[in-house]
């Protein structure tokens, strides 16, 4: 009985550090994408949180969550991180525009971006369309998951 208490107890030590070491590598890619600036990523970053300790398979299960522990209405709340993730799309989006080979660019715009999004936005900047890319709060969450996950 004694050692199995034991080892429970590193299990859930490994499992805080593993959680805390995954948040920083999400902290680290949001700093890539220059959003840690923006005033959704610190709503990006609790719902990662509540994701990773509660274990909540959806993004929308997280946010519900979040919003309600701090009592914020969710449409607000969707909307700063919204607009956060268009931030980081257009900051990738210029880098490609700028140097297709930029190996910030080649190794982080296909995380949390798709392809489509990514060439809407590049068009849009050099002016070959009149809208941007879309954002994808649910892809962009699970591609911090992902990668935080993976790295």
């Amino acid at each position: 009985m004694i050692q199995a208490k034991s080892i429970s107890e590193e299990k859930n030590k490994v499992n805080k550090k593993d959680k805390g070491q995954r948040l920083k590598e999400i902290k680290y890619l949001l700093g890539i994408l220059g959003m840690l600036g923006e005033s959704g990523t610190a709503d990006i970053i609790a719902v990662c949180e509540e994701r990773l300790l509660n274990n909540t398979t959806d993004i929308k299960e997280g946010i519900s969550l979040y919003c309600s522990q701090k009592a914020e209405d969710p449409k607000m709340v969707k909307q700063r991180i919204r607009r956060a993730v268009k931030r980081g799309l257009t900051n990738i989006a210029s880098m490609g525009v700028e140097d297709y080979y930029n190996e910030i660019f080649q190794n982080y715009h296909y995380v949390v971006f798709d392809f489509e999004s990514i060439r809407a936005e590049m068009d849009y900047i050099r002016g070959k369309r009149k809208d941007g890319g879309k954002t994808n709060i649910e892809k962009f969450i699970e591609g911090l998951l992902v990668f935080s996950e993976v790295k």
